[in-house]
């Protein structure tokens, strides 16, 4: 048998180049995974933050008297950068369910009033806020295994969520399981 030594070395240099190709890629994952969990680590500052904290107690005060304050445009604007980070696939969908879901959730069915006043304006307001609370909707129905209707906070529970919310302050951080998920409805 007669091996010709330059198909060899072209064997070889192919197999090298598709090893080059697959850490490439590797690499860019391993990049583009960084950057989410940046993204979502900044989000999660932004929204704990004293500015938003403050804006999130002014909101929900004025939601429970059926008010629409100035401050709702950021706490909707937070949750509509999000939906576009999410879609666009700077956040990993299930990443972002896990750290704003309990808040994404009540605030989009908390603020319909002021999501339908925008809307008669530029029907494209909020459409990734929308987006990402159809999204997180879905994660819940398939992670959860319950109704749609068991999934969603009850008038209740939107109010306890609401209180909570006009109550915070500095130091105090909205994530993790929130009143309206505990509140008569299986965990």
């Amino acid at each position: 048998m007669n091996i010709d030594a330059n198909l060899v070395a072209a064997l070889a240099a192919v197999a090298a180049a598709l090893v080059a190709v697959v850490a490439v890629i590797v690499q860019i994952r391993l990049a583009l995974f960084t950057a989410g969990i940046d993204n979502l680590w900044r989000l999660s500052d932004q929204w704990d933050g004293p500015p938003m904290t403050a804006k999130r107690a002014i909101v929900a005060t004025s939601l429970l008297m059926n008010v629409e304050p100035d401050e709702i445009v950021d706490v909707l604007g937070f949750f509509e950068l999000l939906g576009y980070l999410v879609r666009k696939r700077g956040v990993d969908s299930e990443a972002a369910w896990s750290f704003f879901s309990d808040q994404a959730i009540p605030y989009w069915l908390a603020s319909q009033m002021s999501i339908t006043k925008d809307r008669q304006t530029d029907k494209t307001y909020w459409v990734d806020f929308e987006w990402l609370f159809d999204l997180m909707i879905g994660i819940e129905l398939r992670k959860r295994g319950m109704t749609r209707q068991q999934i969603l906070p009850s008038s209740a529970a939107l109010q306890d969520f609401l209180h909570e919310e006009e109550r915070l302050g500095p130091g105090v951080h909205g994530h993790g399981p929130r009143a309206w998920r505990r509140r008569g409805q299986p965990p």
